[in-house]
C-alpha cells in the first residue's frame, strides 16, 4: 500500500509541476508579447507593410497578408499602404486613402482585422505626439487594451510616437479585432500587425519523462504486489 501511494504521489505532483498557467493575457509593450509567445511556443508572423508597393489599395472588407480589413464608419474609402509619416519598420504603415486629405487613419475611426483563428495577436499604431491613455482601444472578443502613454515604444525621427496593442489567450483562439479611436484626438496608422498560431506538440523534458516512467513503474509494482498478495490468501 506505501509503495502504491508513492507511486500515486509522485504522479499527481508531476502533473501538478507540468501544468502552464492559464488565461487570457493584455500587454502595452511588444518586448513582453514576444516574449510571453515564445515561453508558450507560439509562432509568430508579423505584417510590417513593407512587401506592398507604396501606394497600393484595396477596397474595406479586402485585405492583404492573410488579414481582411473593414472600416466600420463605412465612408467607402479604400485603405491603403502608406508612408505620410515614419514608422518602426520603417517607412509603410495601413491608413485610409482620402483623396482631400491625408491617408492617416483619425482619431473617429473603427477598423476590423479578421484572420485565421490565432492564440495571439498584436499591432503597432503610429501615432501624431500627445497621445493619451485610452485614445485608441484594441478589442478582441470581451477584453480591451488601452493605448498607454506611459507604455511609449519609441519616438520616431520625424516626432511621431509607437505604442503596441496585443492580447494573448493560451486557452482558446480568436479570429478577428477591433482598433479604434475613442474621438477627439489626431490622426494614426497601423503598422506591424502579428498573430501567433497554436505551437507543435511538446515533447518532455528528460528530467520528466524519466519521472514519469518512474512514477509508473512503482503503481505497476504494487499492483503485482497487491495481486499476489491475495494469490496467497
Amino acid at each position: 500500500m506505501f509503495h502504491r501511494k508513492s507511486a500515486l504521489l509522485i504522479l499527481a505532483a508531476l502533473c501538478h509541476g507540468t501544468a502552464a498557467q492559464a488565461g487570457i493575457f493584455t500587454f502595452t509593450n511588444r518586448a513582453a508579447f514576444t516574449s510571453a509567445l515564445a515561453t508558450g511556443g507560439y509562432a509568430t508572423t508579423v505584417d510590417s507593410f513593407e512587401s506592398y508597393t507604396l501606394g497600393t489599395t484595396f477596397a474595406s472588407g479586402g485585405g492583404l497578408g492573410g488579414y481582411s480589413y473593414t472600416d466600420n464608419n463605412g465612408t467607402g474609402l479604400d485603405f491603403v499602404v502608406e508612408d505620410q509619416t515614419d514608422t518602426s519598420s520603417p517607412t509603410q504603415g495601413l491608413g485610409l486613402r482620402d483623396p482631400g486629405g491625408s491617408d492617416l487613419l483619425t482619431s473617429t475611426d473603427s477598423i476590423d482585422i479578421g484572420f485565421a483563428a490565432t492564440h495571439g495577436f498584436g499591432l503597432e499604431v503610429i501615432t501624431e505626439p500627445g497621445a493619451q491613455d485610452g485614445d485608441l482601444v484594441l478589442t478582441i472578443g470581451g477584453t480591451q487594451v488601452n493605448l498607454l502613454a506611459s507604455a511609449l515604444q519609441t519616438t520616431l525621427p520625424d516626432g511621431g510616437t509607437a505604442y503596441f496593442l496585443g492580447l494573448y489567450d493560451d486557452t482558446g483562439t480568436f479570429t478577428s479585432a477591433t482598433i479604434a479611436g475613442s474621438g477627439g484626438w489626431g490622426f494614426w496608422n497601423i503598422d506591424d500587425v502579428t498573430a501567433a498560431y497554436a505551437p507543435a506538440a511538446s515533447v518532455p523534458e528528460p528530467a520528466t519523462g524519466g519521472a514519469v516512467l518512474l512514477g509508473l513503474g512503482l503503481l505497476g509494482a504494487a499492483r503485482r504486489r497487491t495481486g499476489h498478495a491475495l494469490h496467497s490468501r
